[in-house]
């Protein structure tokens, strides 16, 4: 289709005065030896994309790098590679990442504020993460926000309030597990099993084939003195494989 669209247009270029005919092919000439280039950052950043649904975070970011260097003001390649880091574990490089992407293009998003948060998180900036988040959730009240702010308080042994957090969260999301695990944690910190053990029927309702909630409900059942309960989830929880997550 392209080659037609060119040749119809030189055909035209035949009917035009020289010069203008030479400025029109000039024109051309110059528009498909810059294509490439102009769609290089896309290919990566798509490439950088496949990569991530294998999982295989480093060749994401090596992808995104060279996005960058083809684009350096493509912003989102910047929040893209920020994504990759963070999963990584490496919260020192996705901050760098989101704040050269935010400077390039700033961003209101409440959810990568959020995302932000969580890096100052990994760098042990509690302060600055819950900043972040609550102004995060004056715009948009967001599970995701409330869960890390209640697992910032939770380690700085506010124990009441990270709960307050994670019921915000789970009526937003009440089918999400890790709200509800993080809520048993808490619970069981506190010695409130009953508690606890709502909350582990409702996370093994939800994933019955995931070990974790087999194995903390064995743990709560001890501690309620019901061990043929206990020994009931442990096998099933050893059937699924300890190591599962959700």
């Amino acid at each position: 289709m392209k080659n037609l669209i060119v040749s119809r247009v030189i055909r035209k270029a035949g009917r035009l005065t020289p010069g203008i005919a030479f400025l029109t092919l000039l024109l051309i000439a110059t528009v498909q030896s810059v294509q490439p280039l102009l769609a290089a950052p896309f290919n990566y950043l798509l490439e950088a994309r496949k990569a991530v649904l294998k999982n295989d975070y480093h060749r994401a970011v090596n992808m995104t790098d060279l996005a960058i260097r083809q684009n350096p003001r493509d912003a989102d390649s910047y929040y893209f590679k920020a994504y990759c880091h963070a999963v990584l574990q490496q919260p020192q490089e996705a901050l760098s990442s989101y704040e050269r992407g935010l400077k390039l293009a700033p961003c209101s998003d409440p959810h990568i504020t959020v995302e932000i948060a969580k890096t100052y998180i990994g760098l042990d900036k509690s302060d600055k993460a819950i900043a972040l988040l609550d102004g995060a959730l004056k715009v948009t009240p967001m599970s995701d926000a409330y869960r890390c702010k209640g697992q910032i308080l939770f380690r700085r042994k506010e124990t009441l309030p990270a709960i307050a957090c994670y019921d915000q969260a789970i009526k937003l999301e009440p089918r999400n597990l890790w709200n509800y695990d993080d809520r048993v944690v808490c619970y069981m910190s506190l010695n409130r099993y009953s508690d606890a053990l709502k909350d582990l029927n409702k996370m093994v309702e939800i994933a019955p084939t995931s070990a974790r909630g087999y194995s903390l409900r064995a743990r709560v059942y001890e501690k309620l003195g019901d061990k043929a309960a206990a020994k009931k989830d442990r096998e099933k929880s050893n059937s699924l494989g300890e190591q599962e997550w959700f």
